[in-house]
C-alpha cells in the first residue's frame, strides 16, 4: 500500500512538473509567435523601439489611423498599440504595460475613442481573448486580468488551465518555441488597412440601443489623463468618423461625445470629433459603419495629422 501511495505521489509530481514545463513552452512560444493580435505585444516588448507618438484605441485605431501618414506630416515615428474589440480599461492597461516595458515615454498619445469606450467589457468574453493568455507571466497583466478580465485566480495560476480549448494557440506556442513556426506580421506599425466594399451587417448592429457609460471607467480615463500629464505626455483625444447610419442606432451618441469633450476640456487635451459630417455620409470611405476602409483611413489620417501639426505640440 505504501509503495502504491509513493508511486501515486511520484506520478502526480511528474504531472505537475510536466504541466508547468508545457505551460512555460507554450507561453514563451506565443511571445515569439506573430499574428494579428499578438504582434502588438512583440512591439511592446522591443525596448529598442520607442516611438515619438503612439495611438491607443480599439479596432478604430487599427483600421482608421495610418501611422505612415502621421510620420510624413508630423516628421515623427508613430505606432499604434491597439486593444481590438475592447474598451477603455484595456487602453489603460496597454498604457501601464507600455510604461513597464519601454525606457522612455512617448511625447504624444493619440487616444482614439469610439462610442462604446466608456462601457465595461470583460476580456475573457471578447473575440480577442487569446492574446492575453501568454501575458500572465507579467504581474501587471495578472492583476488586470483578475480585476477586469473576467478570469478567476485558478485560471491564472493553474498551469495549462487557461489554454484549455485554445488548441490553435497551443500549437502555435509549441511550434514557435522550437522555431517550427513563427507566423507572419499582418499589420504595418499596428495599422491594418481594410479593402472590402461597404456593407451594413444589420444582425451585428441590431436595433436602436443605449450604450452604457460606467462611472468607474470614466474615472479611469480621468486618472489616465492625469498620469500622462505627470509623465509630460501630451494627449490628443479623437473620435474618428462613423457611418451616419449609426447616428440613429446609438440613441445616446451625442451624450457620449459630449462627455468625451468635457473630459478633454477638463484636462486641457486637444479634442477632434470628426463625425456627423459629409465624410460620414460617403459610403466610399467605409468598409462597415464603424470602420474606415484604406481610402477613408488615408483621408481621415491626413486631416488628423494636419490638425495635430497646427497645434504645435512637443512631438515635433
Amino acid at each position: 500500500m505504501k509503495k502504491f501511495i509513493y508511486t501515486l505521489l511520484g506520478f502526480a509530481f511528474l504531472c505537475v512538473v510536466g504541466a508547468y514545463v508545457l505551460d512555460f513552452i507554450i507561453t514563451k512560444g506565443l511571445h515569439r509567435y506573430t499574428d494579428y493580435t499578438t504582434e502588438v505585444w512583440q512591439d511592446l516588448r522591443d525596448t529598442s523601439y520607442n516611438p515619438d507618438v503612439i495611438v491607443l484605441g480599439t479596432c478604430v485605431a487599427i483600421h482608421d489611423v495610418n501611422p505612415r501618414i502621421l510620420d510624413s506630416v508630423l516628421n515623427v515615428e508613430s505606432h499604434i498599440f491597439p486593444m481590438s474589440n475592447l474598451t477603455f480599461p484595456c487602453h489603460n492597461f496597454m498604457w501601464e504595460m507600455y510604461k513597464h516595458y519601454k525606457h522612455t515615454s512617448p511625447k504624444t498619445i493619440i487616444l482614439t475613442l469610439d462610442y462604446g469606450d466608456m462601457s465595461y467589457r470583460e476580456v475573457k468574453t471578447s473575440m480577442e481573448d487569446a492574446q492575453f493568455l501568454p501575458l500572465v507571466d507579467d504581474a501587471i497583466a495578472r492583476d488586470f486580468l483578475l480585476q477586469y478580465g473576467g478570469y478567476e485566480w485558478y485560471e491564472i495560476y493553474t498551469p495549462l488551465y487557461r489554454y484549455y480549448g485554445h488548441h490553435q494557440q497551443i500549437k502555435n506556442g509549441i511550434g514557435a518555441f522550437f522555431y517550427v513556426k513563427k507566423g507572419a506580421r499582418e499589420m504595418d506599425k499596428g495599422y491594418y488597412a481594410l479593402d472590402e466594399t461597404y456593407s451594413f451587417p444589420a444582425e451585428y448592429y441590431g436595433s436602436k440601443n443605449v450604450v452604457p457609460v460606467e462611472p468607474e471607467v470614466v474615472n479611469m480615463q480621468e486618472n489616465f489623463l492625469a498620469d500622462c500629464a505627470n509623465h509630460n505626455v501630451d494627449v490628443i483625444i479623437t473620435i474618428p468618423p462613423i457611418g451616419h447610419e449609426l447616428e440613429n442606432i446609438i440613441t445616446n451618441l451625442d451624450d457620449i461625445y459630449s462627455l468625451y469633450e468635457t473630459i478633454a476640456a477638463k484636462h486641457n487635451c486637444p479634442f477632434l470629433k470628426y463625425t456627423q459630417n459629409e465624410f460620414s455620409h460617403c459610403k466610399d470611405n467605409f468598409e462597415i459603419p464603424n470602420h474606415l476602409n484604406a481610402n477613408g483611413a488615408d483621408k481621415y489620417t491626413l486631416i488628423l495629422a494636419e490638425w495635430i501639426k497646427s497645434l504645435n505640440l512637443n512631438q515635433q
